[in-house]
């Protein structure tokens, strides 16, 4: 999980390649050669934008949006990489 200021993010590797979803109301999607905005009430494709021909599946996208809505509503408190990283800080116990 990556917080970007107010912008709850997640990332996967799905086949090899990085997939990533933002929560900014909408639902940003990026996935190699893709990039979809998609109304998490009704799924609906707002807009999108393919590099190249072929189909592309929404199925990363949907397994990410359930894991980062269930982890921001069940586990809030777990660490979360800040933005521009992919380390997650130390939470500072006993400090």
């Amino acid at each position: 999980m990556v917080i970007d200021g107010p912008v709850p993010a997640i990332e996967s590797r799905v086949a090899g390649a990085t997939h990533r979803l933002e929560m900014n109301g909408s639902l940003i999607y990026r996935a190699p050669g893709l990039t979809a905005t998609v109304d998490p009430d009704t799924w609906e494709v707002v807009e999108a934008a393919a590099d190249g021909g072929g189909e592309h599946s929404l199925r990363p996208a949907a397994d990410l949006y359930v894991l980062l809505r269930s982890l921001l509503e069940s586990a809030p408190h777990l660490p979360a990489a800040a933005a521009g990283g992919t380390r997650v800080g130390h939470p500072g116990y006993g400090v």
